[in-house]
């Protein structure tokens, strides 16, 4: 019994933040959102979390210059993400490297999904090539086992953008 709760407690949150345009007025206005899906080793859905829409202003753009997607997407939004859940991971998974600055806002392991195994910093979680962003890796990699040999860590974050479009979709309705 003991095998099968431990099994049950390790969690993977996938985030991923997207640019939206939307209406204001007679301007059309870009900003990001976000989303983050929990789920159980399995895949399964444990927590959703999206954010509204952020619209950096004109003078956020010019003093952050280069800087300003990182700081809106690792420090703004993923944090937001993070802190709301109720429901907290073992391990985040990014694609995009613009959400790496998360990992200065945590202390949960941050990992980003590469294509090719990079020797003595990656580790394969399924069938997904993860760079882990931290240096305590020896019990992750223990619980990493959980996850299925034939899983693929990119799919969620399928889900996760889909999810994203249906509440920009609905958001617009409304």
């Amino acid at each position: 019994m003991v095998a099968k709760k431990q099994q049950d407690e390790f969690r993977i949150a996938f985030l991923a933040a997207q640019e939206c345009a939307s209406s204001v007025g007679t301007a059309q206005e870009l900003g990001y959102v976000g989303g983050l899906l929990v789920t159980n080793h399995l895949g399964r859905p444990l927590e959703f979390q999206c954010t509204m829409p952020v619209r950096p202003n004109r003078i956020q753009t010019i003093l952050y210059g280069d800087s300003l997607v990182p700081f809106l997407l690792g420090e703004l939004i993923g944090s937001t993400l993070v802190e709301r859940l109720a429901i907290k991971p073992h391990l985040i998974l990014i694609e995009q490297p613009d959400l790496q600055t998360l990992q200065h806002q945590m202390d949960i392991p941050l990992g980003q999904l590469i294509e090719q195994k990079v020797a003595g910093e990656s580790l394969m979680i399924g069938q997904t090539n993860i760079l882990l962003q931290t240096a305590e890796t020896h019990e992750l990699k223990k619980q990493t086992q959980l996850v299925p040999a034939e899983a693929d860590l990119r799919e969620p974050f399928l889900r996760v953008r889909e999810a994203l479009g249906e509440t920009i979709q609905s958001g617009a309705a409304a």
